[in-house]
């Protein structure tokens, strides 16, 4: 079995090439990445929790070059994983007071940013959690 993926995504690769965007292929049908037909399969709850599972990984690639993120405990590591997911890299960067409130380890001024940010205003409940996470942090 093993030998004959190893071929058949060799064949495919090549024949479908790949896109990293959604493109519709020549039967019409809105297509990604290796010719996966979205439009009528669509993706399963698997896929998509490898593909964010994968993302989330270079997010804290990221997040680690900053100095003070491997002094957090793993509830504010979250908490800012779930910011910087909702935001990508320039807009979690944006955040430049709550990034100089973790730098001094102001946990309160961190969580407080959140919530008075557009994002802590349209986001509520989502907002409110990563407030509270990075404030208590692990109790």
């Amino acid at each position: 079995m093993d030998e004959l993926l190893q071929i058949a995504v060799r064949d495919v690769e090549e024949e479908e090439g790949f896109s990293a965007f959604p493109y519709h292929c020549p039967a019409g049908r809105l297509t990604i990445g290796f010719g996966f037909n979205i439009e009528d399969a669509g993706i399963s709850r698997e896929e998509a929790g490898a593909v964010l599972e994968i993302r989330l990984r270079k997010m804290v690639e990221d997040l680690e070059t900053f100095r003070w993120w491997e002094g957090l405990d793993v509830v504010r590591q979250a908490a800012l994983l779930n910011l910087y997911f909702a935001h990508g890299p320039s807009g979690f960067r944006a955040y430049r007071r709550m990034i100089e409130a973790l730098e001094r380890e102001d946990y309160r001024s961190a969580a407080r940013e959140v919530l008075d940010s557009k994002f802590g205003r349209t986001h509520g409940n989502r907002a409110r959690r990563i407030s509270k996470a990075l404030h208590w942090g692990i109790e």
